[in-house]
């Protein structure tokens, strides 16, 4: 793509982008459009990789300490 130029594709489709190898920033504006049904449980899960785990802790009814 050249300076100003615009890409658009189905953000369903499996795509990646190469690293910016150069001294200057490369700014991108992504804008996502889908039906209110549709749910993207691959790109927007219901849990984050990031949440701390929860253990079960079986001596006592209160919610354990997260485990980061």
């Amino acid at each position: 793509l050249n300076r100003g130029d615009v890409l658009l594709f189905d953000y369903r489709i499996l795509h990646r982008g190469r690293a910016n190898r150069s001294l200057t920033d490369r700014p991108i504006l992504v804008l996502t459009y889908a039906k209110s049904w549709y749910k993207d449980i691959c790109n927007f899960p219901s849990r984050s990789l990031y949440d701390p785990i929860q253990l079960a802790d079986d001596d006592n009814d209160e919610e354990a300490d997260p485990i980061l």
